[in-house]
């Protein structure tokens, strides 16, 4: 699978989740493999540390709906879908790399209230910025 090589908003869903620890300090964590409605994967790091736990778990309930039994997380977040935001940053070695910065939920576009199309038709006819009606012509043969 390919990676995401570009820093932004994504939409994008659990395809794996494990708990594991950091190489460096041992931190525990749960890691996420997502992958975009385009096919590319990137993992992200949520961290268990007692600095990092309420923002870690307010996150998992916030974007999967999370109810906290952490022996089930994995269960619960694997196949959801999600939003996230990808970005750049610096390695301690001075290269650059893309990581997942936010896990959101997913984004939900609400629906226009009934009538506002047509206001926004009325508006355009107005200000004369909409084209004449096409009307139907009974006497067309299809």
């Amino acid at each position: 699978m390919p990676m995401i090589e570009t820093p932004g908003r994504y939409a994008a869903t659990v395809v794996d989740a494990h708990f594991g620890q950091s190489n460096k300090n041992g931190t525990p964590h749960l890691e996420l493999t997502l992958e975009t409605e385009q096919g590319e994967r990137i993992s992200a790091w949520l961290y268990l540390s007692p600095k990092a736990f309420e923002n870690t778990t307010r996150r998992l309930r916030e974007a999967f709906g999370f109810n906290g039994d952490y022996e089930t997380a994995v269960q619960q977040v694997r196949g959801k879908p999600c939003s996230i935001t990808v970005e750049e940053e610096e390695t301690e070695d001075g290269k650059r790399r893309l990581r997942v910065a936010w896990v959101n939920p997913p984004r939900v576009v609400k629906p226009v209230e009934d009538g506002f199309l047509a206001q926004l038709t009325a508006k355009a006819r107005k200000l004369g910025l909409a084209a004449p009606s096409v009307t139907s012509d009974d006497n067309c043969p299809f």
